[in-house]
């Protein structure tokens, strides 16, 4: 769906450009919910707030480049047409990385997991 941003551009139509960047909007704010739920799945103990905000700071990598580079492609070609096609070539990548390269989908296990829930005798002052 979000990838439908690449075709708004290239049509003559307002009414039809804003309705394919209504539906790339609604693509991508439907797959920001799937893949902020995961990390309550996710994340080890006690952690999904550290995993999150490393998830929100790589984000925000994408939100400050993209204006960067769309005001690039804009005052390059002195068109939204190529800005429009490379955000939808964007979010296409981006969905193939979820479908091919991610795998399988688990639970993190901090390398520490064995010890969390224990109570080491010689730590505690009686």
């Amino acid at each position: 769906m979000a990838t439908s941003i690449a075709f708004a551009g290239l049509v003559n139509s307002a009414a039809l450009s804003i309705a394919l960047l209504s539906i790339s909007y609604a693509g991508l704010t439907t797959a920001a919910c799937a893949i902020w739920s995961l990390l309550g799945e996710l994340a080890p103990v006690n952690m999904t707030s550290v995993v999150g905000g490393l998830q929100n700071c790589v984000s925000n990598m994408g939100g400050i480049l993209g204006p960067i580079v769309t005001g690039f492609i804009i005052s390059t070609t002195h068109s939204f047409t190529p800005a429009l096609i490379v955000s939808g070539t964007a979010t296409l990548i981006g969905a193939l990385t979820y479908l091919f390269w991610l795998g399988k989908v688990e639970p993190i296990v901090p390398k520490t997991s064995s010890n969390l829930g224990k109570i080491d005798n010689h730590s505690i002052n009686l």
